[in-house]
């Protein structure tokens, strides 16, 4: 994550606290399901659903950073892969 933070022209110190907002965030989400005793199995889903919208923008960082690029106004790079 931090390397698609970096391409997209972050600092190092912006993506540092990118990162830890979304971790604070997600822990937050965390504590408040534990004080309101929201089941575990929906807390666990909920976790689930959120690690594969994370898996599928890092398979398809490309058209994510393009995306990104475009809206921040920058301008769009095609990246190589690895197949031939």
């Amino acid at each position: 994550m931090h390397h698609i933070c970096q391409r997209l022209g972050c600092s190092p110190t912006q993506t540092l606290i990118l990162i830890c907002s979304i971790a604070a965030f997600f822990a937050g989400i965390g504590v408040i399901g534990e004080v309101f005793l929201i089941p575990e199995f929906l807390m666990f889903y909920g976790f689930v659903i959120l690690f594969t919208a994370y898996l599928l923008v890092l398979i398809n960082y490309c058209t994510v950073m393009n995306f990104f690029r475009r809206k921040l106004d920058l301008p769009e790079k095609k990246y190589s892969t690895l197949s031939k």
